[in-house]
């Protein structure tokens, strides 16, 4: 398979048709922008496979061999609110020593 773009015939690898994205796989030589048509072809008889326009998409993705055009919104880095505390305490470890055998304390010493 091929796409077409620009006037320019590039072979592609693999193609990935969703709702809200397209990605082509195995795709070397394009420069972004990306504007346009995209048309994909197979190579036996350059019957049109999808014929796909960049203005149809919020975002365009090129890292030199997959090109992405989706729609989908950009992740957002994911940051933890708060410090783990990734050490165990002496408490914690006397509830989960206690959970283990089946006893249940109060917290309080019944020898004094």
């Amino acid at each position: 398979m091929h796409i077409l773009y620009n006037g320019e015939t590039y072979p592609i690898e693999n193609f990935r048709p969703s709702a809200s994205a397209v990605v082509w796989t195995g795709l070397h030589g394009l420069e972004l922008p990306i504007s346009g048509s995209i048309v994909t072809r197979r190579d036996e008889d350059l019957f049109a496979l999808r014929s796909d326009y960049s203005a149809d998409y919020e975002r365009c993705i090129y890292d030199g061999s997959t090109l992405t055009l989706t729609n989908e919104p950009e992740p957002e880095p994911w940051e933890p609110e708060e410090e783990l505390e990734l050490e165990p305490t002496v408490g914690d470890v006397i509830k989960l020593f206690e959970a283990l055998i089946g006893v249940e304390s109060d917290g309080s010493n019944e020898d004094e």
